[in-house]
């Protein structure tokens, strides 16, 4: 499955809300608190700020005396029409709260440090307009042991998040390869049985293959909000894109990525590994991915 990659414009987002990003690991209680705080999430801040408009050059005034019979053209106002782009934030506070009932004056808007307008702010699409989520599962030899939290982290997601007859989840594994298991739908026996009939891990991790596929098949023309939500350890070690491949693709195409690190399901008992903590590469990576695309780390 091939495509062109592409990357996103160089947009940045200063909140000046306090906000900031944990990663929550709670090895009893997690799979339904995240899927509440990703419900929140659809119901809370979700801004799409449109830096568009018309920017004006005007070409400099020459210091020699004109010469006879050249025309003042050059004087002239250019207009360079610029493409309205949208940005999907996620702002959350200390606690890792989502933070409700923002407004466009709240956030700044840089491009090459420049300020830009916010033409258009909403914090309520997801009330108007379908949600389509790709749940992508990693099932290579690195999450052995922790299958069955997977399996009920992605469940208890699908089963809070969506509202029937109205939402669209599609349902995919990755390991050495990319495997589509239940293509987009509302009928949640489908995506349960889709779910829970993985069996069998590969050996290695097509994460940001995973990504970039189905941004590029499905995501780009998906008629509604776009989030990927990945269950996963964070570990690349097959994928021939890189991670800004990954990132660069999701921005292009609008969609918004949650991670759910399965460490969650060994906190009781590996070493070291903490709640709220960014302890190694792999969650760092998880991290980029989801807040360089509006989403959040789990």
């Amino acid at each position: 499955m091939k495509g062109n990659r592409c990357g996103a414009g160089g947009i940045e987002a200063q909140c000046l809300a306090d906000a900031g990003h944990y990663l929550n690991y709670n090895p009893c209680t997690m799979p339904i608190a995240l899927a509440r705080r990703l419900f929140n999430f659809c119901l809370v801040v979700c801004a799409f700020a449109a830096a568009a408009g018309t920017a004006y050059a005007q070409k400099p005034k020459p210091t020699a005396s004109p010469t006879p019979g050249i025309s003042d053209q050059s004087q002239e106002s250019v207009k360079i029409p610029i493409r309205r782009v949208r940005l999907p934030i996620t702002v959350v506070d200390k606690k890792g709260q989502f933070v409700p009932g923002l407004t466009k004056e709240d956030f700044i808007i840089l491009e090459d440090k420049v300020p830009q307008q916010i033409e258009t702010f909403s914090d309520d699409l997801s009330q108007t307009f379908p949600l389509y989520i790709a749940v992508l599962m990693d099932t290579s030899a690195s999450t052995a042991g922790k299958l069955k939290f997977e399996q009920e982290s992605a469940m208890n997601f699908i089963h809070t998040v969506v509202k029937p007859r109205k939402d669209r989840v599609l349902f995919a594994t990755f390991d050495d390869e990319v495997t589509l298991l239940q293509d987009f739908t509302d009928k949640l026996d489908l995506l349960d049985r889709a779910v829970y009939g993985v069996k069998k891990l590969g050996t290695h991790t097509s994460l940001y293959d995973a990504v970039w596929q189905f941004c590029d098949e499905k995501m780009r023309s998906a008629p509604g909000r776009r989030v990927l939500v990945l269950v996963t350890d964070g570990e690349d070690t097959y994928s021939r894109a890189s991670i800004r491949d990954a990132i660069e693709i999701a921005q292009r195409t609008e969609s918004t990525i949650f991670a759910i690190s399965t460490k969650a399901g060994f906190l009781a008992t590996v070493p070291g590994v903490e709640a709220g903590q960014i302890s190694d590469k792999k969650d760092r990576q998880l991290q980029t991915l989801a807040e360089e695309t509006g989403g959040i780390a789990f």
